[in-house]
This record gives structure tokens, C-alpha cells and sequence, in this order.
């Protein structure tokens, strides 16, 4: 809505977000998200298995390192992820696998310093199975929402 003028008149905004609690007010982390896509070379695995660059052995290997990755960032990130494909038959390598991947950090700064970190993850997984992987971000990630005490004070 920003990207097409909805608030260009706006003196205030007011963003409603469902919870388990009644809250007055809330902090949020800033989020990029990524869609991310590994290309490799389907084979038969009984067959000519080498002939097979695995794309789901890639996209697992980044999982992998992802998870090592969670134990050395501040209590204050977080840091999501889902397979979205994973390949079509048990009997044929996977040619093609897609993920998505939240990062979340207090502010926009720590946010792409986390994206590097998670791309860093992601492309050495697809290194190691010798596949290829693309990483497109969402243009619209959040900043940080903080409490405005203007916005109180002007209610």
C-alpha cells in the first residue's frame, strides 16, 4: 500500500495485529524474507545416480548449516525457514527444490548483516552437493515497530 501512495496525506497509521493477550502496545523485530530456489540434475538413483547433481541434498545441507548458525546469534534474532518443493519422485534425484526464509533482528542494520549470514549458509549447502542456488528478497521487509509516544500524546 506505501509502494502505491496509500499514505501519502497520512499523518498517523495504526496497524492491528492479532495476539493471545490484550497489549496496548508492542515492540516487533525488522524482517527481510527470501524466496530461495536450487537447481541441480535429475537422474535415476538406482540407475546412473552420478549423473545427478541433488538439488533436495543441497537445499537440506543449507537447513543444516542453518541450524549450526542459530547457536552463535543474539537472543534478540530469529531466524525461520520451509521447504516449499522438495522434489516430485522418490526414484529420480531432485532437480529442483525451493525454500522460504524469514531473518528477524531489531532493526533494519542487523537484519542485513543476518542476510549475508544466511546466504552464506544457504550457497555453501548448494556448493557441497555442486548445484546452483538463487536467493530473491522480498523488496518489502519490515522495519522495526516501535511505541511512539507522540502517537499517545496526539490520542
Amino acid at each position: 500500500m506505501a509502494d502505491r501512495g496509500a499514505f501519502e496525506d497520512v499523518e498517523a497509521a495504526m496497524m492491528v495485529h492479532p495476539a493471545d493477550a490484550d497489549l496496548e502496545n508492542i515492540t516487533s523485530l525488522a524482517i527481510a524474507q527470501a524466496q530461495v530456489v536450487y537447481e541441480g540434475r535429475a537422474a535415476h538413483p538406482a540407475a546412473a545416480p552420478e549423473q545427478g547433481l541433488n538439488a533436495l541434498d543441497a537445499m537440506v545441507l543449507g537447513y543444516v548449516n542453518v541450524a549450526a548458525l542459530r547457536q552463535h546469534i543474539a537472543p534478540t534474532e530469529r531466524i525461520h525457514g520451509i521447504f516449499n518443493e522438495s522434489g516430485d519422485k522418490a526414484n529420480i534425484v531432485p532437480r529442483r527444490t525451493s525454500a522460504t526464509w524469514y531473518v528477524r533482528s531489531p532493526n533494519r542494520a542487523g537484519v542485513q548483516a543476518f542476510k549475508e549470514r544466511l546466504t552464506a549458509c544457504l550457497e555453501s549447502g548448494a556448493a557441497a552437493a555442486g548445484c546452483t542456488v538463487e536467493m530473491n528478497w522480498n523488496p518489502a521487509s519490515y522495519d522495526e515497530v516501535v511505541e511512539t509516544v507522540l502517537f499517545w500524546i496526539a490520542t
